[in-house]
Order: structure tokens, then C-alpha cells, then sequence
């Protein structure tokens, strides 16, 4: 298993090798490419392949960094204000890989729990709820205990 950062794309899932050719999880899938990918929602077997074509490798790389949020442009920078050629030339060496669903589970369509989707504003939008609540409660048992206790 290798958890990766990942964009669904074109009914694919994309992600990237980033320390290049040498990651152990890479070349394990040019050795065989049959996988299976687990996502926050759904689960599926499918190919993987190397994106070859550079016009694919640069909507698919941009996008990527680009949901990797603040980590992705303080560590690769701003993928979006290179021209197409500077960012084939400074970053093609890692390489993009499309992954195929081949079980007939048919084309992705991301999802809320998928990068760039709002399904992260469950878990913490319910904890602060949750927060909130409990701070309201412990002050309404305050302030009844201050009023109930007798004067001194």
C-alpha cells in the first residue's frame, strides 16, 4: 500500500511519483500495473499506466499540486504562473500516473471526500458544533450553580 495525493480527472485518477522513477510504489506498477485503489468513498481495480503525453501530463500535474493546498506551492511553487514549456523542463522528470478503473465500475466522478470537494466541512463543521455546544452547556450549569449557591 502507498497513500498518495491524488485529482480525479477525465474518469481517471491521477497522482505523481515525486521523488521520480526510483519510488518503490512506481516502479512496482510498470512491473505490474493491475492495482486497486481505495479512496475516501469508493473502492476499484484498475490499470496504471505513465501519462505519456505531455498536454495531459501538464493538466493533470497542475492539478495535483494545485490540491495539495499550501504544501503543494511551498514546496513545488506556483505551477499555474509557468508557461507550459519552463514547467515540462523544470518538473517532467516526475512522472504523472493515470489510473484506469478496468472492474466496470465505469468513469470517476469526484466525489464531496475527494480533493476539492466540500466534504471535509462535515467532520470539522460537527466538531465545532459539538464545541460550541459544549462550551453553552458548561456556562448555562455555571451560571445556575453561581445562582442556586447561597449568599455568603
Amino acid at each position: 500500500e502507498a497513500p498518495l495525493g491524488y485529482v480525479i480527472r477525465d474518469g481517471s485518477v491521477y497522482c505523481v511519483a515525486g521523488y521520480g522513477e526510483p519510488t518503490p510504489w512506481f516502479r512496482n506498477l510498470l512491473a505490474e500495473p493491475g492495482v486497486e485503489v481505495i479512496l475516501p468513498t469508493r473502492r476499484f481495480r484498475g490499470r496504471a499506466e505513465p501519462v505519456a503525453d505531455p498536454v495531459e501530463w501538464l493538466a493533470a500535474y497542475r492539478a495535483l499540486i494545485a490540491s495539495f493546498g499550501l504544501i503543494g506551492g511551498a514546496i513545488v511553487g506556483d505551477v499555474h504562473g509557468l508557461d507550459d514549456e519552463a514547467l515540462l523542463a523544470r518538473d517532467r522528470a516526475l512522472p504523472v500516473v493515470r489510473i484506469t478503473p478496468t472492474d466496470g465500475s465505469g468513469p470517476l466522478i469526484a466525489g464531496a471526500f475527494d480533493p476539492g470537494g466540500m466534504g471535509w466541512l462535515l467532520p470539522y463543521g460537527g466538531s465545532i458544533a459539538l464545541g460550541i455546544l459544549a462550551v453553552r452547556r458548561r456556562s448555562s450549569t455555571f451560571d445556575r450553580s453561581i445562582r442556586s449557591a447561597p449568599p455568603r
